[in-house]
């Protein structure tokens, strides 16, 4: 091989590399929390009684030189134990100017504690699913963040 084809070969190996690197960046399916998005989840209220119901609002804030899409659309899945249910879809606030998902508002999951809830402390996991995108560089990303969520359910 010629000095002309190895310095080819390895400049095309360098890009690879680098690339691979930058054109994934995410979770890749592991449990860790997204750096370049960082997320508030609050309930509306810690303690509810069962049929009582409430919101699960999500803050999504990205870091300087990334959005989130607003389409598809944020999405929240809880661990189905029973004493706590979604209602229905979130809503979520659209920027008109970029149409991006507003990082100001936070997306809003209607929630319910069945009337066949158990009374005591609960701890429910979940995802939030939603795809974030590097102004920058213009790729996109799912991401599914972990989330847990504690309240009581008291008679």
């Amino acid at each position: 091989m010629n000095r002309s084809a190895r310095i080819l070969l390895i400049c095309t190996g360098a890009i690879v590399l680098a690339s691979a690197g930058a054109a994934h960046p995410g979770n890749g399916g592991q449990t860790n929390t997204n750096p370049n998005v960082a997320v508030e989840i609050r309930l509306s209220r810690k303690e509810f009684k069962p049929g009582d119901k409430g919101e699960l609002a999500v803050k999504l804030i990205p870091a300087a030189g990334f959005h989130v899409n607003a389409n598809p659309a944020v999405e929240v899945r809880l661990s189905d134990t029973g004493d706590l249910i979604l209602r229905g879809e979130p809503s979520q606030t659209i920027e008109k100017k970029s149409g991006y998902l507003s990082s100001r508002t936070p997306v809003r999951q209607p929630i319910a504690s069945p009337v066949t809830a158990s009374r005591g402390r609960h701890t429910l996991k979940g995802t939030v699913t939603y795809f974030y995108c590097s102004d920058a560089e213009g790729w996109c990303q799912r991401y599914r963040q972990p989330v847990t969520i504690s309240f009581s359910v008291t008679k």
